[in-house]
């Protein structure tokens, strides 16, 4: 996946989601080099999946 692509799929994420998924994946470290980001990618990918199967939270 290109950054354009990446940056166009985050667009349409609300911003919690994302930062909550960009926070998981870096958990595990910075990316500093091309591989690492590229597994910091899929871990964000990952965790954004999840979130959508997860139950959504109702308000009490």
């Amino acid at each position: 996946m290109t950054i354009r692509n990446f940056t166009t799929l985050t667009e349409r994420i609300p911003d919690t989601m994302l930062r909550r998924a960009i926070a998981a994946a870096l958990a595990n470290g910075v990316p500093r080099t091309a591989a690492e980001f590229s597994r910091f990618h899929e871990d964000v990918v990952d965790e954004l999946r999840l979130a959508a199967y997860r139950p959504r939270e109702r308000a009490a």
